[in-house]
């Protein structure tokens, strides 16, 4: 004889997870994908149906509609099917295995019967309310702070201790390349190679020999020295030369009046 009290209290339990899943999951399901795909896609996703077996451990997605942000006349993308099937042993471990995973009739650039694009939020109505004296000030402040402490500006090359000091030693360069420039050109190469030459030659006709030879070559440097100048009196030189020159011209003139 057939206990229905027992058959009902084995039953009940699996026919309220059926209705639940039958009537209220699977709208669940759908809205949740709806919501969630609209939300991190910024338009529009829409679900045509979503069917679960609880038997079967399975779950179908019908119809799904993602719409292109871009244009909301447009879907993005539109799959006719897909369908997910759970293992069931790892459902005693806690965890969710996807057996079988099959998507059918995937489509692009499908046209809409009505536009995706997800209604503006609306704009707050309430007039700004004019900045006091005090939050003028304050914005004013902060302005002139933000200036004067500005990232930018203050890492700028112009305002590095080290590039001002690349600066001033680039120019010291250059003006000092100029001067050598200068001073170079005052300098006549051919009277000093003639003077060295002259002075090489009376060395070698002079009998250098023991002390008296190095007494000798000391001599003869004291009265070449000008020639041991540095380059750097080059233009003393010149300026003395020619002080020497209108000096004899101006006795020549003197002694012809006479």
């Amino acid at each position: 004889m057939i206990r229905w009290g027992r058959l009902a209290l084995l039953l009940t339990p699996l026919v309220l997870v059926w209705a639940g899943t039958h009537f209220f999951l699977d709208r669940g399901i759908r809205q949740a994908i709806q919501t969630a795909g609209s939300a991190a896609v910024g338009a529009q996703v829409d679900v045509a149906g979503v069917s679960t077996s609880f038997w079967r451990l399975s779950a179908t997605v019908r119809g799904l509609a993602v719409t292109d942000p871009e244009e909301p006349m447009t879907n993005a993308v539109e799959v006719g099917a897909l369908r997910l099937k759970l293992e069931l042993k790892p459902l005693f471990w806690r965890k969710f295995i996807v057996e079988t995973a099959e998507i059918s009739n995937i489509r692009t650039g499908t046209p809409r019967r009505t536009s995706g694009a997800l209604p503006d939020k609306v704009k707050s109505s309430a007039p700004k309310e004019k900045p006091s004296a005090v939050g003028k000030v304050a914005d004013d402040a902060w302005g002139n702070l933000k200036d004067a402490y500005d990232p930018k500006k203050l890492v700028s090359p112009e305002n590095l201790a080290s590039y001002r000091k690349a600066i001033a030693e680039r120019d010291r360069l250059t003006a000092l390349s100029a001067d050598w420039k200068n001073r170079t050109k005052n300098l006549d190469v051919k009277d000093l190679s003639r003077r060295a030459q002259e002075f090489a030659d009376k060395v070698k006709r002079e009998k250098i020999s023991g002390v008296e030879g190095v007494i000798k070559v000391q001599a003869l440097l004291k009265e070449e020295g000008p020639q041991r100048r540095p380059v750097r009196s080059a233009e003393i030189s010149e300026n003395s030369r020619d002080g020497c020159a209108e000096r004899s011209r101006r006795g020549q003139r003197d002694g012809e009046g006479d």
